[in-house]
């Protein structure tokens, strides 16, 4: 059994990796309709959101289980 951090760590992930494809749908529908000044706060929010799931991806991975975390 994983820890309730581990947990926590994961369903953060999953949330972001989730908003960052989200957000990259979104971005080809903003380039599709061509409006420069909209597909720059496209591309913007798209890198945010992909920063976003990187850290907690880092996270996840670099959280190491400690005897205080009940891990089995």
């Amino acid at each position: 059994m994983e820890c309730k951090e581990k947990q926590r760590l994961t369903e953060e992930y999953f949330d972001a990796f989730k908003r960052q494809q989200w957000i990259s749908q979104r971005l080809k529908s903003i380039r599709a309709d061509g409006d420069p000044q909209l597909i720059s706060v496209g591309e913007k929010q798209a890198e945010a959101a992909t920063e976003e799931c990187y850290d907690a991806w880092h996270a996840l991975n670099e959280h190491q289980c400690s005897e205080r975390c009940e891990c089995g």
